[in-house]
This record gives C-alpha cells, structure tokens and sequence, in this order.
C-alpha cells in the first residue's frame, strides 16, 4: 500500500509541477478546475447521494460558480472562506452533536460542498496570478505536503498521543509536530531558491503556520464527514489514496486562508 501510495503521489506531483510553470493562466485554471469537477463528483458519494442527475447538476453549478468567482473580490471570498473554517472548527469540537442534522438536511450538504471547493479553486488561481505566481502556489502545496508526509511518518513513528480520536484516530500529536518541521523546512527551500519576497520573517512564520493548523482542519474535517457518511473514501480514482477529493481535503482549507496571508502581506 505505501509503495502504491508513493508512486501515485510522485506522478501527481510531477503532473502539477509540470501545470504550475508551463501551463498559462487560463490553462492553469481550467487544469486546476477539471480536479476541481472531479472533487465535486466525488462529493456527491461522500454526501450518500444516489442520483445520477443529481450529482451531474451539481457538477454543472459548481462549473458555473467557478466562471462566476472569476468576478468575486478577493477580500470577501478568502476571507469569507477563513470565517466558515472557524465555524467548522467548532463543528469538529463539538463532534458527535450535529451529525444527525447533517444527515437529515441534503440541501446543507450540497451547499457545503460550494463553500469547500470554490474558494479552494479561488485561492490557488489568485496566487497563480500573483507576481512569482507559480512559485507561490508552490510554496503553498509544499507546505501541505510536507505537514501531511511528516505527519504520517512521525505519527507512525513516534505517534501516541492522539489528536483528535473521535474524528480521526491514527492522528497525533507528535504527528503533527513531525508535520510542522518538515512544512517549516521545505518552506524555507522554497523561499530561498525561489527568492520569494513575502514580507518580515516572523509574519511569514505565522502564515506558515497558520496555513498548517488550516491544512490539518481541512483534512480532519472530511474525516467528520466520511464517518458521518459511513465511508472509507471519496472515490477510488487515485491508488493508495483513495479519491481526489481525498487529496485536496487539505487544499479546501488551506488554500484560501494562505491566499488571504499573502493578500495581507502584499498590502492589498
């Protein structure tokens, strides 16, 4: 399974790589929304909906909301995201509470699954277009997979004190200590090679860290969801993975509350 893992996760990364420097804005944003539509079938199995139709039309309005966030202010779409993470992260304290009117309310879950996936899409587009733009966004998927590889490899390692049990319970804290190191480390690579101008160094720290803390809300998060669902994974697309969903949970968070660091630190 780790053999498999790895080699799928190599051929992504060279897939996106390969996007991020050679492919033009508008071709980095179609790339990037074709994952998106694919997340967004997906959500439709996380969600326990049956419906053929269904799931296709709500492919179809996320398509058209993505046209539509090409004319959002930045301010209010990344920061409205970041409010929503905080009310998550209640939801995520407060866990078992609430998993029965989830269950119930199938409208609450299509709309989550806009609230999730645009901004995501949103954040990493606004990067891209940004001076330096691809190294930006590099920086920001270093950071998460290098805070979720240390976690793995740390929690399997040195892993005893759980993080949070009830929504996921291989996770722990010295996982996440593992994972705050390597996301620190293969920023500053990043920085440095790429000469990145980000600002003073300590608010750099924070935008690290804060697009850590976010990064493992998104992954715990869908966590709540799949056991709320009763289901092991999004889908089956990518081998030792699992779905794509499975790997932008992190991104859903992530991706708009680094975006709303660098817009800060840039001044506006």
């Amino acid at each position: 399974m780790l053999k498999k893992r790895v080699i799928t996760a190599l051929i992504l990364i060279a897939i996106v790589i390969a996007a991020l420097f050679y492919l033009p804005s508008i071709g980095f944003k179609i790339f990037t929304g074709f994952f998106i539509l694919l997340a967004a079938w997906e959500w439709g199995h996380l969600i326990g909906c049956s419906s053929l139709w269904h799931k296709i039309g709500f492919c179809l309005a996320i398509l058209l909301a993505l046209f539509a966030t090409n004319y959002a202010a930045p301010l209010w779409i990344l920061g409205g995201s970041v409010v929503w993470w905080l009310v998550a992260l209640g939801w995520m304290i407060l866990y078992p509470k609430g998993a029965d009117f989830w269950r119930q309310n199938q409208w609450l879950k299509y709309l989550l699954g806009f609230v999730m996936l645009l901004p995501a899409w949103y954040g990493v587009n606004y990067l891209h277009d940004r001076p330096q733009g691809p190294a930006l966004v590099l920086l920001l998927l270093l950071i998460i997979w290098g805070a979720d590889s240390g976690a793995y490899f740390a929690g399997r390692r040195w892993g005893k004190q759980k993080l949070a049990e009830k929504l996921s319970p291989k996770k722990t804290l010295q996982g996440v200590f593992g994972g705050l190191v390597t996301a620190f480390v293969l920023a500053a690579v990043c920085i440095y090679a790429a000469q990145l101008q980000l600002g003073q160094l300590p608010f750099v720290g924070i935008l690290i860290l804060f697009t850590v803390m976010l990064s493992i809300m998104g992954d715990l998060f869908e966590s709540m969801l799949k056991r709320m669902q009763d289901v092991k994974d999004s889908g089956s697309l990518l081998p030792g993975h699992g779905g794509v969903l499975d790997r932008v949970d992190s991104l859903t968070a992530a991706a708009p509350g680094f975006a709303l660091g660098v817009l800060f630190l840039a001044g506006f």
